[in-house]
């Protein structure tokens, strides 16, 4: 490990008072075929609740935004893959 190889992982759990709670997730890893040739890869999920202003809006004067109570949080999941020389 280290020079090589490398590993790595996260999870974060959000404990949410307004929406679901929510665990999201990110592993990687890397391996070093040769001195110029590094593989990588990686792999997570996210979350994004919506904001007060996007639920209930904002009164400027000029350009009034009216909110959606409505919305409902977006969920991802993503992978990437690549090499580094």
């Amino acid at each position: 490990m280290g020079e090589v190889a490398g590993v790595g992982a996260a999870v974060r759990y959000d404990d949410n008072d307004f929406f679901k709670n929510a665990t999201t997730y990110r592993v990687q890893g890397f391996y070093r075929v040769t001195y110029m040739l590094r593989l990588r890869a990686a792999a997570g999920s996210g979350v994004k609740n919506p904001s007060q202003t996007e639920l209930f809006g904002f009164n400027a004067s000029a350009f009034p935004f009216v909110g959606n109570p409505n919305l409902k949080p977006e969920k991802s999941e993503g992978w990437e893959a690549g090499g580094d020389t």
